[in-house]
């Protein structure tokens, strides 16, 4: 059993607490934040005092995005192996900082993209890798939902003017330096992730938005056209203004596969796509309901199976640097209107 510390101990760092430990892999022994909550381990507001415990394996990171790198560094420079929440940074500057200093001290970095682990997925990364669909050309998706709207009614003004309210799980969503690509740093990510590990490298990204409905500093809707490296296109809709809803689309020479999820809330904050349909030829349409599972839970599985030395991590550092490489770009383009490259 590995020893783990959770930083953050809001709403996804209490879904790191609930995932770790149900993985049968991780005993939760400390936390970090900066308000006085209680658990049933010790909580402390520093995490130097996580950093020079030497009993913690292991740190998961929950916290706003512009804190990563930082965060990710000095853990990987104590020892500690980490998994940090999405993005794994806003800038390819910052993710080469944190992959190097994980290098130099031999620890594993995880992410939680943890779409990868879902059924879904998995059955449609096997059609791909197997060839059953042929040469694939493009990849498309849409992923939305407004629980973080509903939650911050008008206050999108509220996060402008600096007037802070005491919904620390809300308002720091609606800052512009932690989502300066707004749903695609908070949702799209997700299935930017996806691309890469499907698609592979992209190489140049166009992003538009149609404008806001939801009160916030940045666009709350945004549609994104990419181009991979072997000529395959793609395109990603975000948004924080429609609701709840997911899906993605492959189309090849051969066939299509295309992964959908729930209608209830529950099911979605497990698995956002636990439905796969996809045709082949002119065979009929196949259609598989999988079960709900917890992939933040399979993911940590994978996390300690780095750790030790079961099996690689799946997600490999080069495809975190890229999507935070591509991510970056994202935010050039939509606040120039023009295509942008990603940079290598």
């Amino acid at each position: 059993m590995l020893n783990l510390a959770v930083v953050g101990l809001g709403t996804w760092g209490r879904r790191h607490v609930e995932s770790a430990t149900s993985s049968g892999r991780f005993k939760v022994a400390k936390g970090v934040d900066p308000a006085d909550v209680e658990f049933e381990f010790p909580v402390t507001g520093s995490l130097d005092d996580v950093l020079d415990d030497p009993g913690i394996d292991a740190v998961s990171i929950a916290t706003p995005h512009t804190l990563h790198a930082d965060q990710i560094t000095r853990s990987a420079r104590a020892g500690k192996h980490v998994l940090t929440e999405k993005p794994f940074a806003l800038s390819g500057e910052d993710a080469g900082r944190c992959i190097r200093a994980a290098n130099e001290s031999g620890v594993v970095l995880a992410v939680g993209h943890d779409q990868r682990f879902y059924p879904s997925i998995l059955a449609m990364n096997e059609l791909i890798r197997s060839g059953k669909l042929g040469t694939t050309k493009t990849i498309d998706s849409h992923l939305s939902h407004d629980f973080i709207a509903k939650r911050a009614g008008t206050g999108g003004s509220a996060a402008r003017s600096g007037s802070r309210t005491p919904d620390r799980e809300t308002w720091w969503r609606l800052d512009l330096e932690e989502a300066p690509a707004g749903p695609m740093v908070h949702l799209g990510i997700h299935h930017l992730d996806l691309f890469i590990h499907l698609f592979g490298e992209i190489q140049w990204v166009m992003a538009q938005s149609p404008g806001n409905t939801v009160d916030a500093p940045f666009p709350d809707t945004m549609l994104v056209m990419l181009k991979f490296a072997d000529g395959g296109l793609g395109t990603i809709n975000s948004s924080l203004a429609s609701p709840m809803n997911a899906k993605l689309l492959v189309t090849g020479s051969e066939g299509w596969a295309e992964a959908y999820g729930p209608s209830d809330v529950s099911t979605y904050r497990l698995s956002s796509m636990d439905n796969l349909k996809h045709r082949l030829g002119d065979a009929e349409t196949s259609r598989v309901r999988y079960p709900a599972v917890d992939s933040v839970s399979a993911n940590f599985a994978a996390f300690a199976d780095a750790i030790e030395g079961v099996a690689p991590y799946p997600i490999p550092t080069e495809q975190m640097a890229h999507n935070a490489a591509v991510l970056e770009a994202i935010v050039e383009s939509s606040r120039s209107g023009e295509m942008a490259a990603v940079a290598r």
